[in-house]
This record gives C-alpha cells, structure tokens and sequence, in this order.
C-alpha cells in the first residue's frame, strides 16, 4: 500500500511597489487571500484528495476541470459548506494504471 500526504497552508502577500500605488484596496484584498488547504492520500490506483478553502464562484468547477486535465477519472466528490465562506471538498479519484505525474 502506497500512501502520500500533501499538506500545504499558504497566504499570498504583497510588498506595496510603486508600480502597485494606483491599484484598488480591493485588489489589495485578493492578494491578501489564504491559499486552499490541500491533501492528497494514495493507496494502490486510487487517491483521496481534501480540500479546504475559501468560498469563490466556479471554484468546484475548476477544481473538478484541472483534475479531468490530469487524465484523472473522478470516481466521487462531496463538498461540505461551512459558514458563509469555507468549503470542505473530498474527491476520490482513480489513476490509470500507466499515470505518472
């Protein structure tokens, strides 16, 4: 049985350049984000992965899309809201038996 866990917390930050002076507070802010929370169980052909991360329109839809473009078949996927802001997805996903990354 193989396994690996992938653990990654982020934020994203900024240093105030010149060049960025004329920018919005508000694009401040998505810089100013945390990261998804992400990781990733293995056991034979099958990968459990978990993601914990903010609220944002089509977020499952890219997530679902980027894991398709990995030639990576989606057996299952739950996505658990949390408050007004944070989701909690779980997908199980199948490899190929020739998959390398």
């Amino acid at each position: 049985m193989e396994s690996m866990i992938i653990v990654k917390k982020s934020k994203v930050s900024f240093d105030e350049e010149p060049y960025l002076s004329s920018s919005s507070p508000s694009d401040h802010e998505k810089f100013d984000q945390a990261l998804p929370e992400i990781e990733a169980k293995v056991s034979g052909n099958e990968v459990l992965i978990r993601i914990h991360c903010e609220k944002s329109k089509g977020c499952m839809i890219n997530i679902l899309s980027t894991i398709e473009n990995l030639q990576l078949h989606i057996a299952n996927s739950i996505i658990l809201p949390f408050g007004d802001s944070t989701l909690y997805i779980t997908i199980l996903v199948q490899m190929e038996k020739d998959f390398s990354v």
